[in-house]
């Protein structure tokens, strides 16, 4: 009997991204609750606020991406998801920070460039301000659910359980 044809590298990268997702999505079970089975009704100026920093953190990622995408060649079979994920969660944001009451007055100040630091000059120093990048996202995201309430809460839960699997990713 033949052996099974090893996975290629890309397909065991994102079995393992994606693994890992779902192994945080479980274990931040509890977190989940926390954010969507609140008693109190949740605090719309301060959601929205944060839903539109989340939104603007989410583009700047977005743009860091693509730098150490575009400056990493070696790097692009890893980032590439990632940076899928992190569009998607820009889209995700600014749909929902759309529908929010305050929403003309929640947008991030303009003039801030989300590209304005430069990327590191190793693959090695770029992947660690990544992950920095991603923990420090994940936190927002996680703390900003507490603020939120319903559809917004979920939302911003699944981003903050997709960010720290980017860890996985990352690491």
């Amino acid at each position: 009997m033949p052996s099974p044809a090893p996975l290629p590298r890309r397909a065991l990268l994102r079995l393992a991204g994606r693994s890992a997702g779902v192994v945080v999505l479980a274990s931040s079970a509890g977190a989940l609750v926390s954010c969507t089975g609140r008693d109190s009704a949740p605090e719309p100026d301060r959601a929205t606020e944060a839903l539109a920093a989340l939104w603007a953190g989410e583009r700047a990622l977005v743009a860091r991406y693509r730098q150490t995408h575009a400056r990493f060649p070696a790097l692009r079979p890893v980032l590439g998801g990632v940076l899928a994920d992190h569009v998607a969660h820009a889209a995700a944001l600014r749909a929902a920070l759309d529908r929010a009451p305050a929403a003309s007055t929640a947008s991030p100040a303009p003039g801030t460039s989300p590209s304005a630091r430069p990327v590191p000059a190793t693959a090695a120093t770029a992947l660690a301000d990544l992950v920095r990048a991603e923990t420090a996202a994940a936190a927002a995201a996680s703390h900003a659910c507490l603020l939120a309430g319903g559809d917004t809460a979920a939302l911003l839960a699944s981003v903050a359980a997709c960010e720290a699997s980017h860890l996985v990713v990352l690491r």
